[in-house]
């Protein structure tokens, strides 16, 4: 039986949400940064760094290792408010990533819902309001507007990665494996799509898919510490006690916290 004084440390793969949901049974926090959604936008507008877990472009990130928080670097600058400029698309996407940037995401949402009915088919403003709702909490909106950006280009990894995201944090696990597989079909080598996908499978107790996703994520990143402990979770709820210590020993040795907790815990 599961001792209590591992409950905190399984939060992360077994509570009904997803790992890095925002208030709401919040997992640890690596996890926790390391699935925030991230934006759309050019190389000029975005960068990334830290960990995180949600991002496949070639920005280095997604919500896990490697991956970043959102950084956005209008936040100091004066966007042009001549009448001319004004009528823009550029303008008012420009606007909503600053909006993002201090946290102001009702009104950056209302500069996406500018820039889409100015032009519908671009894409990254879906991305990005969907962004904005999901740090509102709103996922169900946010889905629509991934899904949305998905209808202009199936090919959008970005727009998957986020896709996944928020049907993880809806509960809705099913939707969060079909949105990574999809994922995984574009970017075969990107450990985060197998991350969030083994997670997903983790949360409906499908071990055996769980730790086969892992094994990916580990193969592709060998030094990727949350796969470690998860797939380390997933040996524990399986019955191996063994791998599932030497997983966390692993994930110790590459910095994860949580590893060192669960093997005070349950491997003396």
């Amino acid at each position: 039986m599961v001792r209590s004084g591992i409950s905190i440390i399984i939060a992360l793969f077994f509570l009904a949400s997803c790992s890095g949901c925002l208030n709401q049974n919040k997992p640890e926090n690596a996890a926790e940064e390391a699935n925030k959604p991230l934006m759309s936008g050019d190389t000029s507008d975005l960068e990334t760094s830290g960990e995180m877990l949600t991002s496949t472009n070639n920005d280095s990130a997604i919500r896990l290792e490697p991956g970043g928080k959102v950084k956005i670097p209008f936040g100091n600058q004066k966007l042009d408010n001549s009448p001319e400029i004004r009528n823009t698309v550029e303008y008012h996407y420009k606007r909503g990533l600053v909006l993002f940037q201090i946290s102001k995401y009702e009104e950056g949402i209302k500069e996406f819902d500018t820039v889409i009915s100015m032009d519908p088919k671009m894409g990254k403003a879906y991305i990005n309001r969907g962004t904005a709702w999901m740090e509102l909490k709103n996922y169900p909106e946010a889905a629509r507007d991934f899904q949305k950006a998905i209808n202009l280009n199936n090919s959008d990894s970005l727009a998957y990665i986020n896709l996944g995201l928020a049907y993880l944090y809806q509960g809705n696990f099913t939707g969060a494996i079909e949105a990574n597989t999809k994922l995984i079909n574009i970017t075969p080598t990107d450990p985060k799509a197998f991350f969030n996908r083994g997670f997903a499978y983790g949360q409906i107790k499908d071990f055996k898919n769980a730790i086969s996703d892992f094994d990916q994520a580990i193969r592709i990143n060998p030094s990727y510490h949350e796969a470690y402990f998860n797939r380390g979770l997933a040996y524990f709820f399986s019955g191996d006690k063994t791998k599932a210590c030497s997983d966390w020993e692993l994930a110790k040795q590459y910095g994860s916290a949580k590893a060192t907790t669960a093997i005070e815990k349950e491997c003396k």
